[in-house]
């Protein structure tokens, strides 16, 4: 039995990795539906989209919760600031609650590496 194959596996998609895909959205339709437009073919209901923002007020990241919303979706949030519209938005949310995005860069910096240990974890330990 091969070790790798026997570990439990995630379905893991980042929205801002497709450059191409990006900027066709982008320039096809709009900025501010380049991750909803995405979600419209990726997201099952039941999936988690976790957005991470600084202000919580990005256009594309309000469309992203809406379209979520709408699938059936479950939402997290790293928030920034106050938490911005993004905040009653997601079902839950980490807030960093300050104005500096040094910090709020730092502090969701620290959770990409908790969430990361964690899921290790649930699927036992090392890659």
């Amino acid at each position: 039995k091969n070790p790798t194959t026997a570990k439990k596996r995630f379905r893991v998609i980042s929205m801002c990795d497709n450059l191409s895909l990006l900027t066709a959205w982008a320039n096809d339709v709009s900025f501010d539906t380049v991750f909803a437009e995405q979600l419209k073919g990726l997201a099952r209901p039941g999936d988690v989209l976790l957005v991470i923002t600084g202000s919580g007020n990005s256009p594309n990241i309000l469309r992203a919760l809406e379209t979520a919303q709408e699938v059936g979706m479950k939402t997290l949030g790293w928030l920034g600031f106050d938490g911005g519209k993004a905040l009653s938005l997601c079902d839950r949310s980490i807030l960093v609650r300050t104005h500096d995005y040094g910090l709020v860069e730092s502090a969701h910096a620290v959770l990409t590496h908790l969430i990361t240990s964690w899921l290790m974890g649930c699927r036992g330990g090392e890659p």
